[in-house]
């Protein structure tokens, strides 16, 4: 089975084509039902972007990430659905794939948020040293200034004896 898309006068269109080898080629069944009759599907396509949905009991699964909401989960492989319409795989497969996938996507999710968090931490702490050197700074500089304020600070400068008086 595969899934064909196209664009014509009309406007985009898609369309699920069954497959079957006659001897080392390729062709089109055009005479037994390739999709179970049972298995509910269809390919979509908006001109750009082709997909394929399916509907298992209550839920329905995509290969359009777009697409994913409350009754919709997201299965990365379009050939996985293509297989379970054909009646290759079972639904738990589709099911599996869909769960599999959504909790890659909650890890990566967290991972990113994690990244996240650590970029604002290591923010906070870089804001935090710098005000500490300020701080550092300027209290270098009060203390030098004190210093040099202090009387025998002035007679080690200027070679004056701590207790002289300065020349009037």
């Amino acid at each position: 089975m595969v899934a064909v898309a196209s664009i014509d006068r009309r406007g985009p269109w898609s369309m699920l084509v069954g497959l079957e080898w006659e001897g080392d080629k390729l062709v089109i069944n055009g005479h037994d039902p390739f999709v179970n009759p049972e298995r509910i599907g269809k390919s979509y396509t908006d001109g750009n972007f082709h997909w394929i949905e399916v509907q298992i009991e209550d839920r329905r699964y995509t290969t359009n990430k777009d697409r994913v909401g409350v009754a919709t989960h997201y299965v990365p492989d379009p050939n996985l659905l293509c297989q379970y319409l054909a009646g290759d795989v079972e639904a738990e497969a589709v099911a599996a794939a869909a769960t599999e996938f959504a909790k890659q996507a909650s890890l990566i999710e967290d991972l990113h948020q994690t990244i996240r968090d650590l970029e604002s931490q290591l923010a906070e702490e870089r804001e935090s040293r710098r005000r500490d050197r300020e701080l550092m700074v300027d209290l270098a500089k009060e203390l030098r200034r004190k210093w040099f304020l202090r009387p025998e600070a002035r007679a080690v400068l200027f070679c004056e004896s701590a207790t002289s008086q300065p020349e009037e």
